[in-house]
């Protein structure tokens, strides 16, 4: 699903910056945050998000 939703975002002409895992993004989030201007998160994505590992 993530593969399929990253390739239309991409067809759409955005671009995609995307994290394994909560902990992942969170970091992605705090570097990019300049540049993003929409988040699109899965509710059920393993960690807890908490950048704890």
């Amino acid at each position: 699903m993530l593969e399929i939703t990253k390739i239309r975002f991409e067809d759409l002409g955005c671009e995609v910056i995307e994290g394994s895992d909560p902990d992942v993004a969170l970091a992605l989030f705090k570097e990019h945050q300049e540049r993003i201007s929409v988040v699109f998160t899965d509710l059920r994505m393993r960690g807890d998000g908490r950048g704890e590992g």
